[in-house]
């Protein structure tokens, strides 16, 4: 999404360019057809192409439908436009190729974009309300379980969290955004144990993290809200601005958007970012 941004700024320059030599140079009809075309359908189409995959589904609380046709849209809307310039006037055939490939690749982009903001039954936004399925893991944090299950507090003391006797203490748990795997460390619980006990009690599946340096650990996973990590984790705002920059706090799909779907958008690294935050997270 970055790069049509970027390519929009780079057939600028080149449109501007070709606009000089023109104004200098005796008229030529191909030099002022690629004029034309590198500003109209790269400059401003690129541009365009950029800000409507990142912003018009955001806008509408949805997921862009097949975020792996961008890339092909990218590259057969670049590769067609300089085949239209490089080729007019020298070789018709291939000229009028790369115009229907310009016209499918633009008609790729209003399919995608467009069946994701007017068709969005089968791509809602991901709710932040456990499923029927429930599973537990490490990353799972204790108080949506204590909310939907009250009676597995009873079981946390019975393994050995004391402190839980205290009905006020589950809101301090809550404030903290304490994790199954923060609990077992915290308390010299054995993990696996701890989650097979609370998972059997509820019903729910047990969904341990693979161990070693992959494993992000922390409050903070790829389903968490945005708005929610920064309302919780004050020092975590610093991470999203390295990561994405001002624009995300003026962007009112914060209050939605996952940090996954917000890695995809922004081009980076979901481990690396969640890993960040969880560190984050803990000074805050």
């Amino acid at each position: 999404m970055k790069a049509f941004v970027i390519m929009s700024m780079v057939y600028l320059l080149v449109g501007s360019a070709l606009g000089v030599i023109l104004a200098i140079e005796p008229p030529s009809p191909q030099l002022r057809f690629g004029h034309v075309h590198f500003n109209l359908l790269g400059f401003m189409a690129m541009m365009i192409f950029g800000v409507g995959y990142f912003i018009l589904p955001r806008f509408s609380g949805r997921v862009l439908r097949w975020p792996k046709l961008v890339g092909v849209h990218f590259w057969s809307s670049n590769l067609s436009l300089l085949g239209m310039v490089l080729l007019y006037g020298i070789w018709t055939p291939g000229w009028l190729a790369s115009i229907c490939i310009q016209t499918l690749s633009g008609a790729l982009f209003l399919a995608n974009v467009g069946l994701s903001v007017l068709w969005p039954e089968e791509r809602e936004v991901p709710s932040t309300r456990a499923p029927e399925r429930v599973l537990l893991g490490p990353t799972t944090k204790v108080a949506e379980i204590l909310e939907k299950y009250p009676q597995v507090r009873q079981v946390l003391v019975d393994q050995g969290v004391k402190a839980l006797s205290d009905p006020g203490h589950v809101e301090h748990v809550k404030k903290l955004g304490v994790t199954f795997a923060m609990m077992a460390r915290r308390h010299g619980l054995d993990e696996a144990k701890l989650l097979e006990t609370v998972a059997s009690s509820i019903g729910a599946e047990v969904e341990l993290a693979p161990a070693g340096p992959g494993r992000i650990e922390g409050p903070i996973g790829k389903d968490s809200v945005i708005g929610d990590v920064i309302k919780a984790y004050p020092h975590t705002e610093a991470v999203f601005r390295k990561f994405y920059g001002e624009g995300c706090f003026s962007c009112p799909g914060q209050a939605f958007e996952t940090i996954a779907q917000s890695a995809l958008m922004h081009n980076v690294d979901l481990g690396e970012i969640l890993s960040e935050l969880n560190k984050a997270a803990k000074s805050s």
